[in-house]
């Protein structure tokens, strides 16, 4: 790939277009360092795939990840190599948009920003958003203000951080919201520290949601008080629509644990709660993973499985596929 990359560099300089660089990907199986040098009007950006996104960057040798990639070793290769590295760096579950993750924690993003840097990258791309929708439902547009404030300023401190955060919440939230929603947050930093987040994870929101089910009942209680506390109906909708990420958590517990051991009406109102949800995520637009739209259920009679498995049976035009039981 270098050495293509190398040829068109070398005839888009002769052609007198000195100043163009020319941009390439270190991404998957072109990750690790090569023997080639590129040519100094190259620019390779290396990402991120391959670690877990929860835990810093450079304590993934000590993360329960299986097979992380050394990116530590692979960046101080290509710096080795290249006077010009940036980042392409994730911030969203791409197989689990509505997984609460913990990686908005100031030793992640600080530390990762500043692993990055101190490793030859003079560029970054943050990824800490999906795009098929304005909104996101879990703490992107926090995410992507604290990213900003950290490029500015890299080596801030974890002091300075959460009072960024802060000052997002009040902003985006409301005064007295605000506090409802750091709470949440807080207990995400908190019962989520172990969790592991590959690129493609599996099925970790099982385990998840049994590690945060003593909080369920304190998780609806903080958003239903967030959503009386704003003072316009903008924060009361910003709060509604980072609740699906609550309601996520609270519906796949209670298929998981309730619904097979629940009389008619206790699975009646599961049913119901999933059916609210999925009525939610079509009016914000949210998507369940990376190629799936909204859920589209006609009734709560179809809603029949917990949300954590949704983005698994549903086509790619968003309509549920039932599997017979």
């Amino acid at each position: 790939v270098i050495r293509f990359v190398n040829r068109i560099a070398d005839d888009v300089r002769a052609a007198g277009y000195d100043k163009v660089a020319i941009h390439t990907l270190a991404y998957a199986h072109t990750v690790e360092v090569c023997k080639t040098r590129p040519r100094d009007n190259v620019l390779i950006q290396y990402c991120t795939a391959g670690n877990c996104f929860n835990h810093p960057i450079d304590t993934n040798d000590r993360c329960e990840l299986k097979d992380a990639v050394p990116h530590e070793q692979y960046l101080t290769d290509w710096s080795g190599i290249c006077s010009r590295i940036w980042v392409w760096d994730y911030g969203t579950h791409f197989t689990n948009y509505l997984n609460p993750t913990a990686n908005y924690r100031y030793s992640v993003l600080c530390g990762n920003i500043r692993f990055f840097y101190e490793h030859g990258a003079s560029g970054m791309f943050n990824q800490g958003a999906y795009t098929s929708s304005a909104r996101t439902g879990e703490f992107s547009e926090m995410r992507n203000f604290l990213l900003a404030e950290i490029m500015k300023d890299p080596y801030m401190s974890e002091k300075r951080y959460y009072e960024l955060m802060d000052l997002f919440l009040r902003g985006y939230y409301g005064e007295d919201a605000a506090p409802y929603i750091r709470e949440f947050i807080d207990i995400i930093l908190t019962d989520n520290h172990d969790d592991t987040w590959g690129q493609y994870g599996g099925t970790e929101e099982f385990t998840k949601t049994l590690r945060l089910r003593k909080h369920l009942d304190r998780m609806e209680e903080l958003f239903r008080n967030a959503g009386l506390s704003a003072d316009t109906y903008y924060q009361w909708e910003c709060v509604d629509v980072d609740s699906v990420q609550k309601d996520f958590l609270v519906l796949t517990s209670k298929y998981n644990r309730e619904y097979n051991t629940a009389d008619e009406a206790g699975k009646a109102a599961i049913r119901d709660a999933g059916f609210a949800m999925a009525e939610k995520m079509r009016k914000y637009d949210l998507s369940i993973n990376e190629g799936t739209r909204s859920p589209k259920f006609d009734s709560p009679d179809q809603v029949t499985i917990a949300p954590s498995i949704w983005k698994t049976i549903l086509n790619s035009d968003g309509t549920p596929i039932f599997q017979e039981d």
